[in-house]
Order: C-alpha cells, then structure tokens, then sequence
C-alpha cells in the first residue's frame, strides 16, 4: 500500500499570532511562536519531492465554495477519497457539531488535563519553560472551534498583527522566504 500524505501550510502571520495566544509569554521570534513554523515548514518541504506528498494552504481548502470547493476537492482526490462524496461529508460534518456547553467544557477540561502529551519518545527531549503554558482562553477558543462546521477562516494578521510583530517576522530570512515561496507574499514584503 502506497500512503498519502497530507502538507498543509498556513499563512506564518496567522500562525505567529495563534501562537502568541497559545504562550502570552513566549518570545514572539522563539522557538514556541515564528521559529516553530518556520522549523516545521523547513522540514516539511525536505519532502516535497516525495510523490506521496500534497501540499496545501489552509486558507485555500475552503475556497471558492460557489465553484464546488475545487482545493479542498483536489486534496480528497489526492488522497485517494472520491470527491464526489464531499456534499454529504459537509453535510455531516455541519450536523455533527450540534453540542451543549457541557461538551465544549468537558473539551476544555480534557485538553487542560492533557495538554502538553507528546509521544513517549519526545517526552525527554522537548522541555517547555514553566512560563510557557497554554491560556485558558487559547484552550476555549481551541474547544469551540472544534465543534463547527468547516468554513474558511479569515486571515487575522491584516488586523491584529503590530508593527512590532512585523518587524521580528520581516527580521527572520528564513520566514520572509516560506512567506514567499508558500504565496503568501512576493518579494518585496511590503505588508
């Protein structure tokens, strides 16, 4: 059997400030906020050769809904799932988040109890600062996003990033080159 395997990339802006929401008290250019998604797309993209590899931005997968949501289509066929099945997938997806507020909290509390689980092998390596823990309101938010429907979630960073946040992005090379080379920005990264 041939596996498949799924990249999806999101616009570095929104992850930096997801992140920030995650570790208020993480440096913003760190390991825990912009290093961690430029390390993650760097090594990602060691793959991007490998025929069992699709790319895709997160910003795209539910796009264009009028034209029948041709990436997130294009991924279901690159994953070897029929997309003539994505209506009744959406379909189901819509109706099966209809929760109570007990879920949402019951989510909450299970995440808090588990929140920094890795497998066994990276439980010795990877050392989070005591400062570094995930806020309660991050927790929430995470829980009620769960528990919607798909929809294509509008890009934060136009809004909320401060100039001080742009300045430590555009200061990381290696940044400014994923921003580029995933589409998020061209060259001059003038934003």
């Amino acid at each position: 059997r041939k596996s498949k395997i799924l990249g999806l990339v999101r616009d570095g802006r929104d992850v930096m400030l997801s992140l920030l929401e995650r570790y208020p008290k993480a440096d913003p250019g760190g390991p825990f906020c912009l290093g961690r998604w430029v390390n993650d797309n760097k090594a990602l993209l060691l793959y991007a050769a490998d025929p069992r590899l699709h790319l895709v931005r997160y910003e795209d997968l539910f796009d264009r809904p009028h034209k029948g949501y041709p990436v997130l289509r294009a991924t279901l066929k690159a994953l070897g799932v029929d997309p003539r099945h994505l209506p009744a997938m959406l379909y189901a997806q819509s109706h099966l988040f209809e929760h109570s507020a007990d879920s949402v909290s019951t989510a909450v509390e299970a995440h808090n109890h588990h929140s920094f689980w890795r497998p066994p092998l990276l439980r010795s390596a990877v050392h989070l600062p005591k400062d570094v823990v995930a806020s309660q309101a991050h927790t929430q938010l995470r829980a009620n996003q769960t528990h919607r429907p798909f929809a294509r979630a509008p890009l934060r960073w136009p809004n909320e990033m401060t100039l001080s946040l742009k300045h430590i992005f555009k200061a990381n090379h290696d940044a400014l080159a994923l921003l580029t080379h995933f589409g998020y920005a061209n060259a001059s990264h003038n934003w």
